[in-house]
């Protein structure tokens, strides 16, 4: 395409074609019926009405009487060449681009972005790099919803070509976050390589909606504290985490099998859960130990966040009653901790 179109977004440059070839098109068309009407006209000396309807005539193939005049003939024959050869170009031309992959990607990603509006209570991904992939599929293996926020437009094809919820676009945009539901989002996750950009779209993201959690990455550790003065609820050095995580397999070895059970990535994995306690929970009222959670699903609760207490209690004693609006941090199996769900509401 056009030098001047590789600055704008794709999907900007393909509607754009096409409506350039629809004009061409009608305006080649419109060029015809002129050009059929004044050469009927000038040569016959027809009504301009009459002209019009032998060259809707001519051009849609549907016969004329015999005229007279050669010239007339002559006319006629070029002008239904030139018709029939024109549409058949027209046919050719549109049905190019309507079966473009570029074209196809647009419809797919406008119909994308009408089911995005009805997304909400997920999580929407800034930077779809090695960890915005990483952190993008495991919450996708979790069970939860994710939009994806990227600018790159080959990395957006293969987010695409992946499954993946994902928008073209600016992350620190007003304009951008709203298009990914961010007032509806559980959290924002920004994961971009530079921790400036982190810092942009954390600031903008919280001016937006104050109340969201926002887990931030931060490369060098002296920004932490610019990602959480920018309003970050999270802030994740991935060298000091790394580092920390190396240390520990060369002195604590136990303890990393245990972290890679507990989030999910050793051969016999458990999961980590925050399970809220519905209004009407059959469960409601009792304690830890009426419940026998460990011997009935080998689930153990490690936290309890009382509805009426911005505290977490770590380690719950087994007296410790849970009610309605409490949240629960449970460590157990998948289908376990989904069975305890189930029984929480009742089902």
């Amino acid at each position: 395409m056009r030098r001047n179109d590789q600055t704008r977004a794709p999907q900007t440059v393909v509607i754009s074609e096409f409506r350039r070839r629809i004009t061409f098109v009608l305006g080649t068309i419109m060029f015809l019926m002129i050009f059929g009407m004044i050469g009927f006209h000038k040569l016959e000396g027809l009504p301009w009405l009459t002209s019009l309807y032998y060259t809707v005539s001519v051009l849609t193939t549907l016969g004329l009487p015999d005229l007279p005049g050669h010239a007339t003939q002559a006319f006629t024959v070029i002008l239904a060449l030139g018709g029939i050869g024109f549409f058949l170009y027209a046919i050719g031309l549109m049905a190019q681009m309507m079966f473009s992959r570029e074209f196809q990607l647009v419809l797919v990603r406008r119909k994308a972005q009408r089911r995005m509006k009805q997304i909400s209570n997920h999580y929407v991904v800034c930077g779809f790099g090695r960890v915005g992939e990483k952190v993008s599929r495991d919450l996708v293996q979790h069970g939860e919803t994710v939009i994806v926020i990227e600018r790159d437009e080959q990395v957006l094809s293969r987010i695409e070509l992946d499954g993946f919820n994902a928008i073209r676009g600016d992350a620190s945009s007003e304009q951008t976050l709203e298009q990914a539901g961010v007032c509806r989002a559980r959290a924002l996750i920004v994961v971009t390589g530079s921790d400036a950009e982190n810092v942009l779209i954390t600031m903008t993201a919280h001016q937006m909606v104050p109340t969201l959690p926002v887990i931030a990455r931060c490369e060098e550790e002296s920004n932490a504290i610019k990602l959480t003065r920018a309003g970050a609820t999270r802030v994740v050095t991935l060298h000091d985490t790394g580092a920390a995580q190396i240390a520990l397999a060369a002195t604590k070895p136990f303890v990393i099998d245990l972290l890679a059970l507990a989030t999910g990535t050793g051969p016999q994995a458990f999961q980590i859960v925050e399970l809220v306690v519905p209004e009407k929970s059959p469960l409601a009222g009792q304690s830890l130990r009426q419940l026998g959670l460990g011997s009935r699903l080998g689930v153990i609760v490690i936290g309890i966040k009382p509805a009426s207490e911005t505290e977490l209690r770590f380690n719950p004693p087994a007296d410790a009653v849970i009610m309605s609006g409490d949240m629960m941090i449970a460590v157990g199996r998948a289908e376990k901790l989904q069975e305890l769900e189930s029984l929480l509401a009742g089902v």
